[in-house]
């Protein structure tokens, strides 16, 4: 093996007649140019000094054959990449500057900026001594500067923009099915902690999943509690990442968390939901109270236990700030689109809390809340905007009841026995009132003037209904188009219902009837209700109508669910209608992307998380 071009020869005849060319590209093949450079030779004390071309090109002569270190200027290096955009797919096997180079028999590289700069530079907003891992990883014995090994060949070194990422989120009336995946991300990721004593390091926790994955871009961020979701997730400019990250535990002071965190464009405030015992009391006292004059709602009820640890959590002092959680979200807000989301308790918490900030028009999505207000209430804020989810039979959304709960047990302040002797009146009168199987579908009649009189405790928002479709077989002859199985066949789909999509349809306001419960309602239980089963049915919705392969197939089941309809349509009856009426939902629900594909950033999203979230499909 020839060693004429290795840095460790000295063929002295030829000692300054070497060259070397450099040229710095984004990851889009696009030059960085005009970057001032030095090209040192350490073992003769050799600087070379000067300005990469329009092509991003160095290049230098009567070079020996010794080792270079490259140092291009720190500033101007960090705003340059701050205004390059990443490539959909991470990792140098995704690279489309690698092939090239090789091809052409350069040198190829990757890079990040902290591997290229001659000094530290100044990042805005970054306040710790470290500097950002990714962008500027540690290394032993070297402060600055890529070391150049070969001489006589040209080195590729395609550098990563020193870019952010940052949650798509559309502030919009229209639902978004972007948003429901990443805000119920965001509802997810509030049962975790901050972090483990100041640790930035525990996958999972909040500060890891703002602070290291959203600044990592050798991969996009996943860690979600105890979860791994794809995030949905686009780059910007460093500057623009979220630079407050704040979490909250009242502790015995009603037990409330939630975390905030904001860029210069955008606040996302998450609310956990029951967690602990002291969230199940907090959940017991629903006993209806009035609002205060001076309180963000000035009509109807509130429950008790919600209102309360709702204002533990608003008035908690973030001794850091100087300032109360209300008082620093308030400065904070400015400006900025806001975003509000919780699930659970954590639910009703975020709805006080949109109601709160409503001035601020926040955009609210929620995940297997309670009823919290009462129908003057709500009103009185009906014009938030507020998507409410439902999974299947989730038990939690039927409490309190659809009724007055206010009576002399809530009224006489006995404190914790008041409050359940009343819980207890509340459910033996509604049992009383209704037959056997009302109870077993809860279908009470949501009649509005009586509403308005009793002010009745009822659901704030637009539904959106996840729940199954199924239909069975004795497969026959006769159902070979349908499934080649002899035997049972129980065909099933997996409906994503929102209703808003087509107001006017006649079944809109018969199942989905507003403020209310949908009327197709089976059993309560608390197997539907985990937050992790909300977004795994949001996610796979997602990956249904993103991803081609999963496209297909979604498609052929929504065909093969409709042939079997059609076998039954004589036994179905009313039921053939419903799931006709399901089915058109169904084929409406890709247009809750159309806003996230609009936009060049937007499908590159989608594509990056399709990529990422099927990465076992072909």
């Amino acid at each position: 093996m020839s060693n004429e071009n290795s840095i460790y020869s000295h063929n002295c005849p030829k000692i300054l007649k070497h060259w070397v060319e450099i040229q710095l590209v984004d990851e889009h093949n696009k030059p960085v140019a005009n970057m001032p450079y030095t090209l040192t030779n350490y073992e003769y004390a050799n600087h070379r000094k000067g300005v990469t071309d329009d092509n991003g090109l160095i290049r230098e002569e009567n070079l020996t054959a010794c080792q270079l270190r490259l140092e291009i200027g720190a500033q101007f290096l960090t705003e340059a990449m701050e205004k390059r955009s990443l490539r959909i797919k991470r990792g140098e096997e995704n690279s489309i500057v690698k092939p090239l180079a090789e091809a052409a028999g350069h040198i190829y590289r990757y890079a990040t900026i902290g591997e290229l700069v001659d000094s530290k530079p100044k990042i805005e907003s970054w306040e710790e001594e470290t500097l950002p891992a990714y962008h500027f990883p540690e290394r032993l014995n070297v402060m600055y500067g890529l070391s150049i090994s070969k001489v006589d060949v040209r080195h590729v070194i395609e550098v990563c923009p020193f870019r952010a990422w940052s949650l798509l989120l559309h502030h919009q009336k229209d639902y978004s099915l972007v948003n429901a995946y990443n805000q119920g991300l965001m509802a997810v990721l509030a049962y975790a902690e901050l972090d483990d004593n100041g640790s930035n390091n525990i996958k999972g926790s909040i500060s890891h999943f703002f602070n290291n994955e959203l600044l990592n871009l050798s991969d996009t961020p996943s860690s979600i509690g105890e979860e791994k979701f794809e995030a949905i997730v686009y780059d910007v400019p460093f500057r623009d990442r979220y630079t407050c990250v704040e979490f909250i535990d009242t502790g015995d002071n009603y037990d409330a968390q939630l975390f905030y965190v904001a860029n210069k464009k955008e606040l996302i405030i998450s609310w956990r939901g029951t967690a602990q015992t002291q969230d199940f009391l907090t959940d017991g006292k629903f006993k209806p109270i009035h609002f205060s004059e001076n309180d963000f709602i000035k009509k109807g009820k509130v429950h008790n236990g919600f209102l309360k640890s709702f204002m533990a959590g608003t008035n908690e002092y973030v001794t850091k700030h100087k300032l109360t959680v209300s008082k620093h979200i308030e400065k904070l807000i400015i400006g900025k689109n806001v975003f509000v989301c919780g699930h659970s308790l954590g639910g009703a918490l975020a709805l006080l809390h949109s109601a709160q900030l409503k001035e601020y028009n926040p955009c609210l999505y929620t995940y297997g809340m309670p009823r919290t207000l009462t129908y003057n209430a709500i009103m009185e804020i009906e014009n938030l905007i507020h998507y409410r989810h439902l999974n299947k039979d989730d038990l939690i959304t039927t409490l309190p009841f659809e009724r007055n709960m206010d009576n002399v047990f809530f009224q006489m302040e006995l404190g914790v026995i008041g409050d359940a002797l009343g819980g207890i009146q509340e459910v033996v009168k509604l049992v009383s009132s209704l037959a056997p199987q009302e109870i077993l579908i809860n279908a009470i009649k949501n009649d509005y003037n009586k509403a308005k009189k009793d002010d009745i405790y009822l659901h704030h928002g637009k539904t959106i209904h996840f729940h199954e479709g199924s239909l069975s077989f004795y497969a026959p002859d006769d159902l070979k188009s349908i499934t080649p199985r002899i035997g049972i066949e129980r065909i099933k789909m997996d409906f994503y219902s929102n209703p808003n999509l087509l107001p006017f349809e006649y079944f809109a306001q018969e199942i989905f009837p507003s403020n209310s419960q949908p009327k197709l309602y089976s059993i309560p239980n608390f197997f539907d209700h985990s937050s992790v089963k909300y977004v795994k049915y949001i996610n796979k919705k997602m990956i249904n109508l993103c991803h081609p392969k999963m496209n297909t197939i979604y498609k052929k089941d929504i065909e093969k669910f409709e042939r079997a309809m059609d076998l039954k349509k004589d036994i179905l009856r009313k039921t053939y209608k419903h799931y006709q009426y399901f089915l058109k939902l169904e084929q409406e629900i890709e247009k809750c992307l159309s806003i996230t594909k609009q936009s060049k950033e937007g499908q590159h999203a989608l594509d990056r998380y399709s990529y990422y979230a099927n990465q076992g499909v072909e």
